[in-house]
């Protein structure tokens, strides 16, 4: 590795070659967004990475991941926890809050610029979940803001917990691919379900999955139980239902989902 965090030639050939072999890939976004992803693994050495479309990413706003792929090296468990990161963590995402607002045109950086190590290790999101579900510590987060206003996707490529940070090389490497991938993010815009009305759009599995167990007579605890989650996850979940379906009650919420599955969707 350079010193001096400049990309080698070599570097920048591999880069161009990942970015090339994307466009010859069959027509699937979650097919090239899965290359990309294990792609850049090898090129800076990372544990795995998240490319996911966001709405409402703007500052005062819960961004909200509507569309996501993962890629590289996940245990079960990190797995489970890259579900509920999708699902819930998001919001609660250190360097999510620090960037929020900083989106008006693709940008790509390191954790520590926005975030030090203080309040990174000082958070329950890093202190609690990273460290116990996803199993990385250590982030290069890249944004592509879509047409929509709050609509972006973004890309997180991150290193295990015990691995050392990512450097200068890395970070030049991530806006070397960045700046090759604007005709694949746009693609994003068409997906099924993106740009909709949040009432609109399909539930996650993981949302799927709660609401199926509270129609089933699940407390919150047993749920949680159920589908291996912890109690204040799966709460997350069960408030992210009410807003979905303009409910304040768990009653509410059954009442109108099965009204909706009858084909009465005035309730």
């Amino acid at each position: 590795m350079s010193k001096s965090g400049s990309i080698l030639i070599e570097d920048a050939r591999r880069a161009l070659r990942l970015a090339g072999e994307l466009h010859e890939l069959p027509p699937s976004l979650s097919v090239r967004a899965n290359h990309l992803i294990n792609g850049m693994c090898e090129l800076i050495g990372a544990q795995n990475g998240l490319l996911c479309v966001m709405s409402d990413f703007r500052e005062g706003s819960d961004p909200e991941i509507l569309h996501s792929v993962t890629g590289g090296d996940f245990s079960s468990v990190a797995l489970r926890g890259f579900a509920e990161y999708v699902d819930s963590e998001i919001i609660k995402d250190p360097l999510v809050e620090a960037t929020v607002h900083d989106c008006k045109k693709p940008i790509v950086f390191a954790r520590r610029q926005h975030v030090s190590d203080r309040d990174w290790y000082g958070s329950a999101h890093v202190a609690e979940f990273r460290k116990q579900f996803t199993l990385v510590d250590d982030s290069i987060y890249a944004y592509f803001p879509l047409s929509k206003p709050g609509l972006i996707v973004g890309l997180g490529m991150n290193r295990a917990w015990e691995d050392r940070q990512f450097g200068k090389r890395e970070l030049n490497l991530v806006e070397l691919m960045h700046d090759q991938l604007a005709w694949l993010y746009r693609q994003f815009e068409n997906e099924d379900g993106i740009g909709m009305p949040t009432d609109k759009r399909p539930l996650s599995p993981r949302l799927q999955q709660t609401l199926e167990r509270l129609i089933a007579g699940d407390s919150e605890k047993q749920a949680a139980n159920h589908l291996g989650l912890s109690v204040y996850t799966l709460h997350d979940y069960v408030k992210e239902l009410y807003r979905r379906f303009g409910v304040n009650s768990r009653a509410q919420l059954i009442a109108k989902c099965l009204a909706f599955r009858n084909g009465n969707q005035s309730g």
